[in-house]
């Protein structure tokens, strides 16, 4: 599938809290930081949005070529200048968009085949979980096979999201999916410089042989 978005999506989640912005800070000052969604269902609206506008002037500075993306805040995003991630709990990407405009970055957390009506009006999806997650336990695998089947299904770019670790990311990319998401993959990682090199090492080994 056609697109200029990045392979590789960082999910910096808890990114308000200084030990996890260091790293997001530590990635981009490398320049190896493609694509990072911030995300933190704790913080509070306000301490969102602070800490976004911090962060977000610093990654610009570091590493202006890195994509940015927020968590569920449309104005804020608006105000930024970056993309928009949505999941179910959010606003509709329908609202979003409609708000936002055609050429910000709008994407959505899907978890079933059913939520590809929402498609037409993103530019990508995550589908997740494809593996297990020890976080979620309650939340049964996709497996390959699904993930397989939605990205035949979806008209727009699927970023595999579940326990990807590195040497799952052929295994998501043979299977259909655009890209690879991560989350505890980097951003728990002890070194997510290594970490993140790492998995987009394992992206271009596994597009080179297809």
């Amino acid at each position: 599938m056609e697109s200029s978005l990045p392979r590789l999506l960082v999910v910096a989640d808890g990114f308000t809290r200084p030990p996890l912005r260091d790293r997001v800070l530590a990635m981009a000052s490398e320049r190896v930081l493609p694509w990072v969604q911030l995300r933190d269902h704790r913080a509070s609206p306000d301490a969102f949005a602070a800490g976004a506008r911090e962060l977000v002037a610093e990654i610009r500075r570091l590493s202006p070529d890195t994509l940015v993306s927020v968590n569920g805040y449309p104005d804020l995003a608006a105000e930024l200048g970056v993309g928009l991630h949505l999941g179910f709990r959010s606003v509709s990407p329908v609202d979003a968009r409609s708000r936002l405009g055609p050429y910000t970055i709008i994407g959505y957390s899907a978890h079933s085949d059913s939520h590809a009506s929402v498609i037409a009006h993103c530019h990508y999806i995550t589908y997740s979980p494809v593996f297990p997650v020890t976080k979620s336990p309650g939340a049964p695998p996709l497996g390959l096979e699904r993930l397989r089947f939605m990205a035949r299904l979806s008209t727009k770019p699927v970023f595999a999201l579940g326990s990807i670790a590195a040497d799952r990311v052929k295994d998501c990319l043979d299977a259909g999916a655009y890209g690879v998401a991560t989350l505890s993959g980097v951003m728990s990682a002890t070194d997510s410089v290594v970490s993140v090199k790492a998995y987009a090492e394992a992206i271009e080994k596994a597009l080179s042989i297809k």
